[in-house]
């Protein structure tokens, strides 16, 4: 029994117990309806009273999300930023570009775009028109999305999704313009730069609560619960191994198989 200890192998399956435990726990509670509150983060609040500013300037909202062709999280937060963008807008009577950059997510654009519109209450602004498929390279990609930038004029523009050094270009340009930028980054060496050329930047694990929030699927509100849960009970031990090898012992660690 002793070098299950040592190795770390209960502990590791009683972490996993309690993970698979506090998910159908939540998941559960979630299709009872009884969601867990996410806070809303200030970039998303940005996002909202952005929209409503362009609206009432009577100009466009830009979103776009890459030009990475690839189904990755951050690829799919920044699709799901398109919908809640349009749902925004919509609901306003605003206009929103869509800017896309690889043809494999360009169906999902499209049809999130059209479900925000729909969700928005005003289905009648959807317009494929306002769709521009730039390419999936990233330099031609990045002047695409500044140039139509330049010629329409957005009062808002968001930038979330896995953006390299084109997101500090596109996040200088929206200065020039004067326009409100939301950024999102999951990569902190990148999401850095888009933080001194952005308004708002929803940065690392910001990105899947936003998405959590943006989308309200039980289940991602779920997952984010049962993921803040594990962390504290993580913080807790490593508190307490602390003040344990403090005191001379070491059977944290060992516990752990560290």
């Amino acid at each position: 029994m002793v070098w299950i200890l040592v190795d770390g192998r209960l502990s590791g399956l009683l972490l996993l117990l309690l993970l698979l435990g506090l998910m159908l726990f939540y998941m559960d509670r979630a299709k009872k309806g009884k969601l867990e509150t996410v806070r809303k983060l200030a970039p998303i609040e940005a996002l909202e009273e952005a929209v409503g500013r362009a609206i009432e300037l009577g100009k466009p909202v830009l979103t776009t999300y890459s030009f990475e062709d690839s189904f990755s999280a951050p690829n799919m937060v920044g699709l799901e930023s398109v919908r809640y963008v349009s749902k925004q807008a919509a609901a306003k009577g605003g206009k929103v570009l869509v800017g896309v950059g690889a043809a494999r997510t360009l169906p999902i654009a499209v049809e999130n775009y059209r479900l925000g519109c729909v969700e928005g209450g005003a289905p009648e602004l959807f317009d494929d028109r306002n769709v521009y498929f730039f390419t999936q390279q990233q330099w031609a990609y990045s002047s695409g999305v500044i140039g139509l930038m330049n010629r329409e004029r957005p009062a808002a523009c968001t930038f979330i999704g896995p953006f390299l050094v084109e997101g500090i270009h596109l996040g200088i340009a929206s200065r020039r313009i004067g326009t409100i930028s939301i950024g999102g980054n999951t990569s902190y060496s990148m999401g850095a730069f888009m933080f001194v050329t952005m308004d708002y930047l929803l940065l690392g694990e910001e990105m899947f609560a936003a998405s959590a929030y943006m989308s309200g699927d039980p289940i991602l509100i779920s997952n984010i619960t049962v993921e803040d849960i594990i962390k504290w009970v993580l913080g807790i031990v490593i508190l307490v191994g602390t003040v344990v090898a403090l005191i001379g012992t070491n059977y944290i660690g060992q516990l752990l198989g560290v």
